[in-house]
């Protein structure tokens, strides 16, 4: 559960208190991180993108005194971060530089459990989807993980990329629709 963020723990961030910003950091972590898993599609991205994020907040942490919602402003910068990743990743392909991305991580479950093939089912269900979310084209992956796994309400969604609230509405309803379109069992 995500904490209640003062206006304390603003100004103290804002003034580059450390353990301040920790306590900013610790609340809107996972919101990041899940956000991150949208871009990426990939576990160990979405957590060094995570970290880059707040590294990259920090450095800006005199910001935090003009920001309205913290959850905006580091979606905004994560967005942000993704945007750098992809074009970095973009790049290094096309100069032949990308390195083998290792295989997904293995999943850790016991041995003994009595269901394993559900679970490793909806495991694989769940990076499925993570990984369709990742392939949507950006204009409709950002609005459709601020809105719909993200929470933020669609006028918080337009804040943080810069469009209306409508553009955003309608955006999420496009990618529900490819998303549909592509985990349908049908289509596969």
């Amino acid at each position: 559960m995500m904490a209640e963020t003062t206006e304390a723990d603003l100004i103290a961030a804002a003034s580059g208190d450390a353990p301040a910003f920790a306590r900013l950091v610790a609340a809107h972590e996972d919101a990041v991180y899940r956000l991150m898993l949208g871009q990426t599609g990939g576990a160990a991205d979405a957590h060094d993108l995570t970290q880059e994020t707040f590294l990259r907040a920090f450095r800006h942490a005199e910001r935090l005194r003009e920001v309205r919602s913290p959850r905006a402003w580091f979606s905004r910068i994560a967005l942000n971060v993704a945007r750098d990743w992809r074009r970095r990743r973009f790049v290094r392909r096309l100069v032949g530089l990308a390195a083998d991305r290792p295989g997904d991580e293995v999943l850790a479950v016991r041995v003994d459990e009595p269901e394993i093939e559900r679970v490793l089912d909806a495991r694989a269900t769940l990076a499925d989807a993570w990984r369709q979310i990742a392939l949507l084209p950006r204009s409709l992956r950002e609005p459709l993980v601020l809105c719909a796994v993200e929470g933020l309400s669609q006028a918080e969604a337009a804040e943080v990329l810069g469009i209306s609230a409508k553009a955003v509405e309608m955006r999420v309803r496009r990618g529900r629709q490819q998303l549909a379109a592509r985990i349908r069992p049908e289509n596969r």
